[in-house]
């Protein structure tokens, strides 16, 4: 309901964002059998736009909540093109967006 966000919900969404790209960047990387030199750097460079989100997020749960849902629909996407390691990320982010949700204190 809008007016009983919490103070700083908008530093958290715009944290997310980026977060989710850099997740499925993390994802593809041990995918790929001769990484390049670009996508070695891209992965590099992910882990530290997650562990700065984690740091300057305030309520980390919701942070990692959306960042799974984010991922956890790209996977879908990629179901749907009949690629079965998407379906399992969906379940995946599933579990985590529901594990962050009982955490987090959201109702």
């Amino acid at each position: 309901m809008p007016g009983y966000e919490y103070p700083g919900v908008g530093g958290d969404v715009v944290l997310s964002v980026p977060m989710a790209f850099a997740a499925l960047i993390l994802i593809v990387y041990p995918a790929e059998s001769h990484p390049s030199e670009r996508l070695r750097c891209a992965a590099a460079s992910s882990l530290v736009v997650l562990i700065a989100g984690l740091v300057l997020a305030r309520r980390k749960f919701i942070v990692i909540a959306s960042v799974a849902a984010i991922v956890g629909f790209r996977g879908l996407i990629a179901a749907a093109f009949g690629l079965w390691q998407g379906l399992l990320i969906a379940v995946g982010a599933l579990a985590v967006v529901v594990l962050c949700a009982r955490n987090s204190g959201f109702e």
